[in-house]
Parts: structure tokens; sequence; C-alpha cells
């Protein structure tokens, strides 16, 4: 258990210096976790092996949640400010762009991870500015339905107006896994909102463990009451990253409320 959450390195948001170096830990942890299922399922008489597994999945997956929300904060600086601002060249960025990108490679396509060994300096800037022509394009396919689009904020987010109500959209997350257009992320007019919604969502996927219902059931409705938070919470790092950047306290206090991360112990 020990070394599969020593793997994690919960501190590194990116290495400039090592072009697999996210990949090779990510494949290293899937080793050490099929390890254990294979130990958990073999030595059923053990109860604590069940649970050592289940704390290994759950602690990846914040922990890894928490890197992307960091990532994200770093990617609208690095968007929005000049390279001296930051203390930073012009290749220390593309490196670290690069980083951030060779971090979200999953741990079997190898192929990816040749591609951005191999145009180590311009994958992170090449990843970044296909992400943002597909948040223009999702702006563009939802236009219709705001009566008024005003600011973009960064790469990731919007202001319009969107049923008569001033909010902040994600060009990058569906609101949810039925609904196609973006998810509202901030309500200028409701501005608790989206935290409530959350919470509430999150006690009915508490809730859904005492239900009796088969788990591939279970997993369906897991899967739709997660579609409505679960990435979006995440990309909002970038949102975090404006408000910060602005002086806007306000403006992150809302974001952090509504990331249900406790692993992560955002200062204000």
């Amino acid at each position: 258990m020990t070394d599969a959450i020593m793997l994690l390195d919960p501190t590194m948001i990116a290495n400039v210096n090592d072009p697999t170096y996210f990949y090779k830990k990510n494949v290293t942890y899937k080793a050490v976790t099929w390890g254990l299922d294979f130990a958990r399922k073999r030595m059923s008489s053990i109860p604590m092996l069940n649970t050592v597994s289940h704390v290994i999945v759950q602690v990846e997956k914040l922990i890894t949640e928490r890197r992307q929300f960091h990532q994200n904060m770093l990617l609208h600086y690095l968007e929005n400010f000049k390279e001296e601002e930051l203390g930073l060249t012009h290749d220390e960025v593309n490196l670290i762009w690069s980083s951030i990108y060779e971090s979200r490679i999953q741990w079997f396509a190898f192929w990816e991870s040749n591609a951005a060994k191999n145009n180590w300096a311009r994958y992170g800037v090449n990843n970044f500015y296909l992400n943002f022509r597909a948040g223009t394009t999702n702006l563009k396919n939802a236009q219709s339905i705001y009566s008024e689009v005003s600011d973009r904020m960064n790469f990731a987010f919007q202001k319009v107006t969107f049923n008569n109500e001033k909010v902040i959209v994600n060009l990058f997350d569906k609101e949810s896994m039925f609904q196609n257009r973006p998810a509202v992320t901030l309500n200028y007019d409701r501005p608790n909102q989206i935290v409530r919604k959350r919470v509430v969502l999150n006690l009915a996927q508490l809730g859904l463990s005492f239900v009796p219902l088969s788990s591939t059931i279970k997993d369906y409705i897991g899967s739709f009451i997660k579609s409505f938070y679960e990435q979006q919470q995440i990309t909002e790092g970038a949102l975090y990253g404006y408000f910060e950047s602005n002086g806007d306290s306000k403006g992150q206090k809302q974001v952090h409320a509504q990331y249900l991360n406790p692993f992560d112990g955002l200062t204000l």
C-alpha cells in the first residue's frame, strides 16, 4: 500500500526534464494495483486486502483530481501572462505545458507517450491550442441558447447570459451525461446554485450505496450522478486561477466551495 501511494507523488504538477515522468508512474501504479487486486481475489479470506484495494483506488482518484485542478490553475497563468512576469523563459513555459499534458496520457497509450517524447518542446503547446479551439467550437455550437455572449475568461471559461441569468460556462465539459450544452459553472444571480446542487448529488451518491439494486445498475446511476460535477470541478481550477490573478477573493471562495476534494487544502 505504501509503495502504491508513494508512486502518486501528490506534490508534483510538472516535470520539464523527463518526458515520460508521469507515464512511467501511471504504468507502475497500474501494475501495483493489479497485483493488489490479484491478491485480493486469491486471498479473499484476508479482509484487509479488500480495504487496502479500495483505499488505494480512492486515494489515487483524489490525488489525480487535485493535481489536474492545480495544473488547470497553472494553465490559466501560462496562457494569460508573459514569460518574464512568471519568472520563466519561453522554452520553460513550453516544457511545462508539455509535462502537464504528458501527465494526462492513459497508462496504455504508449504511442502517445512516444509522441510526447519525440516532440517534447511542442507537445504541450500543440495540445493546449487544440483544446482551446475545441472549446471555441463548443461555444459556437451552443451560441443559439445564449441571449448574450460576453468575455472569454481563459481557454476553458466564458461569460454568457443564459435563461436571463448571467453565468459562467465551462467550454470543455457538458452539463451532464444527457445534456450536451456547456456546463454552468457559476451563476452570478444565484451564486450558491452549483454548490447546493453538488452537495445534493453527493448525498444521492451516498444514498445509492444503501439501495438494494444490482451493481451494474448502481454503477450506471452512479456514473450519471457524477457526470454533473466530477470532471467539471477539475476544469474549474482554471477559473480559480482567473479569479486569483484578478484579485477576486469572492470568486475564489465560490470555486473553492464547489470543489469537493478533501485532499486539497487550498488557501484563500
